[in-house]
Order: structure tokens, then sequence, then C-alpha cells
């Protein structure tokens, strides 16, 4: 789909077929005029203005062509994602501008018959890899591109063409786009091992530009680059990596310098150098070390020792550093938890409170008991993956990767970005977005329904466990021998005894599930390689039995109790418990008081459709 013509940048209709005359037409020296740049987008401007110009003399067929080749221009360039080398100019949850897919057939063809006629190199190269691109038997277009692209560089090198941005003679990460994209079209083309010598000639002087010139991060990439399609040799590499490190002083940027080692360190592992893999590896922690001086907060240094800890632990030999780097690190996380700061964020909901007040003062018993399990639905998927999609186009932090640190100033947990903006992001960064959504939900909840309710209730009744055996001997979430350990956990839930409630109820979620599911004929224990059999844990179901738990449970429920009971990043309350390490204080936080109540609510539901009938009355008969 195509963005909208009233809207900017404006870049073409692909329903309008541009002939190879309207191609004839246009006079690209004169458009590009001045024009000293090789990068797509510093091509995009002045043809799209000759576009412009040409459509206010009344010549749209020359328009039509400007503005088609500044669409391709425009492109982004994503070489080192081959899923997708070309992305639209501008994209969002709505709309989105022409990428190369959107090029139709009949006009793939033209293209292909005025590629090879395009004066500027750049703009050549662009319009033949596209034709390609789109019709891999176009193999001339291949070789125009190919061509087109060591054109680019050799002008770039020698002076002719300028960086957009950059003064300096620097070996900068476009030219080693194009480099890159043109080996990956001789591979595409099956010339792997027959790489034409022009080809190599501009991967060697790339190579040694970047070396001569100490442009470390150009230098590691074209490196690789240049291994990986037999154009050097390890030894080669090792040598200079490893010399180009230990050339650069104090001031060289280490995480840049760290890379070289580790390039270094690659290397000589493929020579099978042991020897000298493990200096290069010892070096670029060293290179780790730097950068967690060059930080001051504690928190920072903490997560830069974290990982120099990590990479000694990989090379082995290296206990009595760790043991030493372990005690500082003990230290750094506890200095960090004073970096640590609340904020509040005002919510008035003495409103909603009010209402549940209202409601439960008038009900009885039985029907306070339904009301609170009756309100409830569990959060569907689908919308949460809606609310995290869209809080990632309005909010920049959504997209980021975040850590969770635990309360001794540790990370005990992290989530991924959400990795390209076009793509799909990942389950586990759909789930951290979920974590903060349903804290939010819980939150409300358990302040404006749950909290209010159960106060109300006490107020009206003095609740014990006796008002409960007729939910939990009902109830098929409730195991045979467990119904009392229930009851007494909803009486002190009710009581308002969360630490209680807390401490006799979540233990029994695990069991209960596996309960609900054998009897639904999914057997829930495993055999271990000693065939002795054990029951599987919360994370051994969610882990090894989800389509199964789903079946019976709905995934929209086994997705809450993921989050709430298990989840790492979240308040992950089966494992605090199980661990001892749920504090007081934790048990009185909202995420405890839900679950307890959630379990309430499992224990409830399946009795909702019959309860005036069957359960009502004997909970009055108890209350008397």
């Amino acid at each position: 789909m195509s963005l909208d013509e009233s809207a900017e940048p404006q870049a073409g209709d692909a329903e309008i077929l541009v002939t190879v005359e309207n191609f004839e037409s246009i006079d690209l020296d004169a458009a590009l005029d001045g024009v000293d740049t090789v990068e797509g987008y510093t091509i995009f401007s002045p043809l799209f203005q000759a576009a412009t110009d040409a459509d206010a003399r009344g010549e749209h067929g020359t328009g039509y062509a400007y503005r088609l080749l500044a669409t391709l221009a425009g492109f982004c360039f994503r070489v080192q994602d081959p899923a997708t080398i070309f992305g639209p100019m501008v994209q969002n949850s709505v709309v989105r501008t022409t990428t190369a897919s959107d090029v139709s057939t009949e006009q793939n063809q033209v293209l292909a018959k005025v590629a090879h006629s395009l004066s500027h190199p750049a703009l050549r190269a662009r319009v033949a890899d596209v034709v390609w691109y789109n019709d891999r038997k176009q193999w001339r277009m291949a070789e125009v591109a190919v061509e087109a692209y060591c054109e680019v560089i050799e002008k770039r090198l020698s002076g002719v063409y300028r960086n957009s941005y950059l003064e300096e003679d620097w070996v900068d990460q476009h030219l080693l786009d194009f480099i890159e994209r043109a080996l990956h079209i001789l591979a595409g083309t099956g010339k792997r091992s027959r790489i034409p010598a022009r080809v190599k000639a501009c991967v060697h002087e790339l190579y040694s530009r970047a070396k001569g010139h100490s442009h470390f991060v150009s230098f590691i990439r074209i490196a690789r680059l240049a291994q990986s399609y037999d154009l050097t040799t390890w030894e080669t590499i090792a040598e200079d990596a490893e010399r180009l490190a230990s050339s650069l002083d104090d001031d060289a940027y280490p995480m840049a310098v760290k890379g070289l080692w580790d390039l270094a360190a690659d290397a000589q592992g493929k020579r099978n150098n042991l020897e000298a893999q493990r200096r290069c590896k010892d070096a670029s922690i060293e290179q780790t070390l730097r950068m967690r001086d060059q930080v001051h907060s504690p928190m920072a240094k903490a997560s830069w020792t974290l990982d120099v800890i990590g990479e000694l632990r990989a090379i082995g030999g290296h206990r009595d550093r760790i043991k030493a780097l372990r005690l500082e690190l003990v230290e750094l996380q506890d200095q960090a938890l004073d970096e640590l700061a609340c904020f509040i964020v005002p919510m008035d909901l003495s409103e909603e409170r009010k209402g549940t007040v209202e409601l439960f003062e008038g009900l009885t018993l039985p029907d306070i008991f339904y009301q609170l399990a009756a309100w409830w639905r569990p959060v569907p998927i689908a919308d949460l993956r809606a609310t995290a999609l869209r809080s990632r186009d309005e909010f920049l932090f959504s997209s980021m990767s975040n850590s969770y640190i635990d309360r001794k100033g540790r990370v005990s947990a992290s989530s991924p970005s959400d990795g390209h903006a076009s793509e799909e992001p990942d389950e586990e960064w759909f789930k951290a977005q979920w974590l903060r959504e349903l804290d939010l939900r819980r939150h409300i909840a358990v302040a404006s329904a749950i909290e209010p309710a159960l106060r109300t209730t006490t107020q009206r009744f003095p609740i014990e466990e006796r008002h409960f055996p007729p939910i939990v001997a009902a109830s098929p979430f409730v195991p045979q021998g467990h119904a009392e350990v229930f009851a007494l956990g909803f009486a002190r839930l009710f009581q308002g005894d969360y630490c209680s409630a807390a401490f006799l109820l979540i233990p029994q979620l695990e069991n209960s599930i596996r309960y609900v599911m054998t009897n639904a004929g999914k057997e829930s224990s495993k055999i271990k390689p000693d065939l002795l059999e054990e029951d599987r844990s919360l994370s051994g179901l969610l882990q090894n039995m989800r389509p199964e738990m789903d079946e019976v449970f709905g995934a929209d429920l086994v997705n809450e109790i993921e989050l709430l009971f298990h989840h790492k990043g979240g308040p992950n309350l089966r494992h605090q418990l199980a661990h001892g390490k749920l504090t007081i204080g934790d048990c009185y936080h909202h995420s405890a008081i839900y679950g307890c109540w959630l379990i309430y609510w499992l224990t409830c539901k399946p009795l909702l459709r019959n309860w005036k009938q069957h359960i009502a009355p004997l909970i009055e008969a108890a209350a008397h």
C-alpha cells in the first residue's frame, strides 16, 4: 500500500506506468547538478523537486519519471536485513510509502531497459538492484548494479563524491553497505567463488583504508565481510586486528577497541592458536573494565562488572579474579539502591470505590461471594497485543529493552527491545509490555473493587472459615484434602490478613492446576530418566504443556497466570513465596492481594452458573 497522495513525503504513484519515453525526456545531469553525495536520501530531494518543476511546466510524463526515480532513491537501504533490503521511507501503523515490492512487473521491465543509461552511479546501482531484487531472471541488471556499486566506492574514495555528513576521509558504513550489497548480489547470482577483480579491489582498498586510518569499527566489519567471501585470511585479520588494537592510545573508545580484540580472538581461534586467543580475550576484558571506569553510576558500574565476570567465566581459569570482582559487584549493587527512586502518579478512584461500597452494602452474603467472582474476565491477549503495538508507535521508551532490579540491586530479569520497527516484536517483548499494562489494571482493580468489597463485607458480616466450605467442597479447582486450606485462606483474605492469605493460597495454585488438568484428561506428570514419576511444576506446565493449559483454562487466563505467578519480570508470586523471598510488605502489595483474589475467582468460577440453586442456600445456612 502506498502513502496517501496528500501526505508527505509524496514519492509517486505505483499505479502509473512510467514509460521508456518518459525516462528519455528527463535531464538527470541537470536535476542532480551540484549533488556530490551518494546516499539515497540526498538524491531524493533534488529528484522530487525536478518532478515538481516538470509538473509545473505541464510535462507530466517527465514528472512521473523523476518522481519514480526519487521514490527508488528514497528507499531505506537495509543491507544487513536480507529479508527486506529495501524498506519504505515512511511507515506507521496506518500507512507507508512505496517500497520495492510495490513496483509492478511492467514497470520493472521498463526500469531494466533504462537503468544502464542513468548517469549517476548511486542511482544506477539502486535502480538496477531493485530490478534484480524483484526479478532474479534479470541477471544483466545484477551485473549493472555490482559495477555501479563499485563505481560509487571508487569515486567516494578518490574524492569525487563525499559523505553527506563527514568532511574527513572516512570509510563509513554507507560505503560498507554498498560493497556488502555488491557481494550479496554476486552470491545470489552464483558467483560467490568467481568474484570480479574490480569488486576484490574495492574490498581490499576499503580494508587497507580502514586499517591505515584506524577506523576500527569499519575495519571490524570489512574484515569479517572479506573473510566470509574468502578475500582475506584469518591469519591476516588476526595480525592486523591485534596490531591495530595495540597501537591505539588510552583515549580511544574502549568499546570499539574491545571489538578489535574480539575480532583478533575469533581469528586466532579459527587458526587454532589457543594461547593467542586467550591473550586477545584477556585484552578485550580490560576494555570492558575501562568502560566501567568511565561511568559514574554504581548501577552502571555493577552492570559492566557483571559483564566482566561473565566473560572471565567463559574463558576459564580466573577464579581468584572472579571472586574479587564478585565482592566489588555486591558493593556496587548495594550503592546502586541509592539511585533508585519512586515516583507517584496521582489517580482518583474515589468514585469507583464509592460505587463498589454502595453495591456491596445492599447484597446478602451469598450474593457478595458471587459478585466478587462474577465481575471479572481475563484481558484478551489480542487486546493486550494491540495496546502494546500502539504504545510502541506512540512512546519511544516502549520499544527499548528493560532490566529489572531486585531489592538487593541485582539485575534479576531483562526484556528485549522490539527489534526492527517494521517487524513483529519478540514474544518476550510483548510480555514486558503486558506486565506494565496488567500491573496498572491490577492496581485499579484492587483499589477500586477488591479491597472496598472485602472491607465492606467484613464490616457487615463476621467472616470466618465456616462460610466457605460450601464453595470449596463443590469447586473442581480444589483437590481432595485441600478444602480446609482454601477455606482458611479465603477467610484470611476477607479479614484483611493478606500475609496469611498469601502464604495459604498462593502455594495451592500449582497443585490445583495439575488437578484440573488431570481431571480433564491431560496428564501433567513426567517420567524422569531414572523412570521415576513426578509432577510438573508451574514452570514445567507452562513450558511443556502450554497448549493443553490453553485448552483447559483458556489462553487469556493462562497468560494472566503466567505473568502474575511465574514470569521473572513480573511479581513472580509463586517463586518469590516458594523461595522465601516474599516479605510482609510484599503480601500487602496489590499484586499479592490480586493473586489471592484470583485464586478465589478460579475456585468460584465453575460454580457461578448454579450458584443460586446449590451454593447460595448452603452459604446462607452456614452464616446462621
